[in-house]
């Protein structure tokens, strides 16, 4: 495996089906879970994975309940 693939400055959004986030600017690279270490809590959290779509090297997390549009 490439270990620069994991080079990104990262931020994680928690939230719920009432937050609407805007995707502009992002591209879906991958689904996945986060476990209690990476949450601070015990509960698993399922998260839509962004890349920056200029390429740079941001990624970002977003909690798979909150809503996701390119539009707000």
């Amino acid at each position: 495996m490439n270990a620069s693939i994991w080079q990104f400055h990262q931020v994680v959004i928690d939230g719920t089906r009432d937050d609407t986030i805007s995707t502009t600017g992002w591209t879906l690279l991958t689904t996945g879970m986060l476990n209690g270490w990476q949450t601070r809590d015990n509960a698993f959290h399922a998260y839509n994975v962004y890349t920056a779509t200029d390429g740079r090297p941001a990624m970002m997390m977003v909690e798979q309940t909150i809503v996701a549009s390119t539009i707000l």
